[in-house]
């Protein structure tokens, strides 16, 4: 949406959706073989697995400003955006 021009400046509102998610996962999987005269038998094989995974989404709106300024064969741009809305973890 066109806010204002002049010349060769112009500056226009901008607005829409935004959907985002991010998933990711992280397996550790330690293995111990035990050979130290400790009271545990030797040869003992300790296996242990963790697993942890992250799920987040975020619908919400964005609404910003951009400007565009030319002179000659220069030109200068600005963008400015903020999202708000819901983020689910």
């Amino acid at each position: 949406l066109l806010l204002a021009k002049s010349g060769n400046a112009r500056s226009d509102l901008i607005g829409g959706y935004t959907f985002m998610r991010l998933d990711d996962t992280v397996g550790i999987q330690t293995r111990i073989e035990d050979f130290i005269t400790n009271g545990i038998l030797d040869g003992t094989v300790t296996t242990t697995n963790d697993r942890f995974s992250t799920k987040n989404t975020f619908h919400g709106g964005h609404i910003g400003f951009t400007t565009d300024i030319t002179r000659g064969r220069w030109g200068f741009s600005t963008l400015g955006k903020v999202a708000l809305g819901n983020m689910n973890q």
